[in-house]
């Protein structure tokens, strides 16, 4: 979407992120392949936003995996004697779960 409403074509998103070949913007596109960060950090550059607005579906995906595992490590830290590096971490994972969820409308 953001290549398109550019007005560039694969070959020349691809001259500008470093590539060779637009096939490789073909396979980023499709998701086929993952850009690396050097290469995610260039389109972010290239289209002035950021990569959760370049790839909102991985990034969803993402957040909802770093959540679940959040909630999991937040389940078995409480189970621990509570002490105050414990309550650290349970601050820290609640933070990280509520923070990570997507706002509500």
């Amino acid at each position: 979407m953001f290549r398109k409403r550019s007005g560039l074509s694969q070959d020349e998103l691809a001259a500008l992120l470093g590539c060779r070949h637009g096939s490789k913007v073909s396979r980023y596109e499709r998701g086929d392949r993952s850009p690396s960060l050097a290469t995610l950090v260039a389109y972010e550059i290239i289209f002035k936003t950021s990569s959760r607005e370049l790839y909102r579906g991985v990034h969803d995906r993402v957040r909802s995996a770093v959540c679940g595992r959040a909630q999991a490590l937040s389940r078995k830290v409480d189970a621990r004697q509570l002490t105050a590096a414990t309550k650290r971490k349970l601050d820290f994972l609640t933070f990280v779960i509520y923070e990570s969820r997507p706002p509500r409308s």
